[in-house]
């Protein structure tokens, strides 16, 4: 029998993933990025391990201008958890930041976005297509949804659940 706690556990790694190593705010007191968190995550009991995706809202992130750097950024999975690799992930950008491509297909843990132009006043990214599931019934090694990449001012990469 799992806890209520593991029943809820994707909540925790999508809030983690965008209030800890994406979160470009609390921790980071001069930083610009805001984040508005992922939403949906709720109630994917890892009872159903290799079963139905679960859809994702978001997650965005408003940024200063220049805070999100020319090159490519990804956003990795922690163990246990996958992406549908048949599903697509739109990226929107808002003001003047570029990116590569709207549309990208994630492997099973992680996907990568290109940002051709860096903005000149404030803007915005956002993602939407985002599906998830827990592939294994253990999950006491969880982690959190990382970030790597170009640079994003007030992200550590691989940094640690804040």
């Amino acid at each position: 029998m799992f806890t209520s706690v593991k029943r809820i556990s994707l909540l925790v790694v999508v809030l983690a993933m965008v209030v800890g190593n994406l979160s470009l705010a609390p921790n980071m007191a001069l930083a610009a990025t805001t984040v508005n968190p992922a939403s949906g995550g709720t109630g994917i009991s890892v009872d159903t391990f290799g079963g139905t995706f679960k859809a994702l809202n978001g997650p965005s992130f408003n940024a200063e201008n220049g805070d999100i750097e020319i090159g490519t950024h990804t956003i990795t999975l922690p163990d246990g958890w996958e992406f549908d690799t048949d599903s697509t992930i739109t990226i929107s950008a808002f003001n003047d930041i570029v990116i590569a491509d709207t549309t990208v297909q994630p492997t099973a843990n992680s996907f990568s976005f290109e940002i051709t132009s860096e903005s000149t006043s404030a803007g915005s990214i956002g993602f939407s297509g985002l599906k998830v599931r827990p592939i294994v019934t253990d999950l006491s090694n969880e982690g959190n949804m990382t970030y790597s990449g170009a640079g994003i001012i007030g992200v550590t990469p691989g940094g640690g659940g804040y």
